[in-house]
């Protein structure tokens, strides 16, 4: 799973590198607060997901093209798929202007402007969000 992570953490940072090189006339920057969350999920105290949270976060701050990186542990209700994850926040997103850049087996990455909305599903232990604002 970490390794996966890592790659997550890459992909998250590639984007916002390209996103940055854009420029141009990018939409006002969303809050972090603003964003949807899956339906029926809450914050997680769950030592494994704010684990992996943590480094997500940091490794994306030490970024030389980021600006800005937030983001949340959930847990979600029992029997969540990772396909009702992905399609609630395919669905909720695009609604607000995002755009689906990366689809992954776990989750994805959605553009809008300078940002990125990394999301990652681990099947049983839970929902990282995390949203990274290129320079």
């Amino acid at each position: 799973m970490f390794k996966r992570m890592s790659s997550m953490i890459v992909l998250a940072l590639l984007v916002a590198s390209m996103l940055a090189a854009c420029g141009g006339g990018a939409p006002a920057p969303v809050a972090f607060s603003s964003l949807p969350v899956f339906s029926g999920a809450t914050e997680s105290t769950n030592e494994l997901l704010t684990g992996l949270l943590q480094p997500m976060i940091e490794g994306s701050k030490a970024e030389s093209t980021v600006k800005n990186v937030d983001g949340k542990a959930y847990d979600v209700p029992e029997g969540t798929t990772v396909d009702a994850v992905k399609s609630f926040y395919k669905s909720a997103l695009e609604k607000g202007g995002w755009k689906e850049g990366q689809a992954t087996e776990d989750g994805g990455v959605f553009v809008r402007g300078n940002q990125n909305l990394v999301i990652k599903y681990a099947e049983g232990v839970g929902l990282i969000t995390v949203l990274i604002e290129a320079k």
